[in-house]
C-alpha cells in the first residue's frame, strides 16, 4: 500500500505564481488592444502552450516530478489564470461571471491538465 503524500508547498506557490503570469499574458492584450480575434486567437494559443512551458522550467529545478505533481502544477496554473481572468472579464464589463459556468469550464483543463502530466512527469 503506497503511502499518502502532501503536495509541497513550494510547488503550489510556484503553480499560483505561474496562474499569474499566464493571467497578466492573456489580460494585458485586452487591456491595450481590446477584444478582437486576434486576441481571442492568442489568448487560446498562449492558454495552450504556457502550461508546457511552466511545467519544463519547474521540471528542470526538481530531480523528480511524479504524476501528481505535474498534474497539480498544470492544473493550479490553468485553475488561477482562469478565475482570475473571468473574474477579469466580469468587471470589465465584457461577461458576467457565473460559478456554475466557471465549474463546467474546468472539464477540459482537468483533461489537458491528466495529459500534460503522463508527457511531462520526470522519474529517475
Amino acid at each position: 500500500m503506497e503511502s499518502y503524500s502532501k503536495i509541497k508547498k513550494n510547488l503550489l506557490r510556484y503553480s499560483f505564481f505561474s496562474g499569474l503570469v499566464l493571467f497578466l499574458m492573456v489580460s494585458l492584450p485586452i487591456i491595450f488592444i481590446g477584444l478582437n480575434n486576434q486576441v481571442v486567437y492568442l489568448f487560446y494559443f498562449i492558454y495552450f502552450l504556457f502550461p508546457i512551458v511552466s511545467t519544463l522550467i519547474y521540471r528542470s529545478k526538481v530531480s523528480f516530478l511524479d504524476f501528481k505533481s505535474a498534474f497539480t502544477l498544470s492544473f493550479f496554473t490553468l485553475l488561477i489564470a482562469i478565475l482570475m481572468y473571468s473574474i477579469f472579464i466580469h468587471f470589465k464589463g465584457i461577461r458576467i461571471f457565473n460559478f456554475l459556468q466557471f465549474v463546467f469550464s474546468l472539464t477540459p483543463l482537468i483533461a489537458y491538465s491528466f495529459l500534460l502530466a503522463v508527457i511531462l512527469k520526470k522519474q529517475n
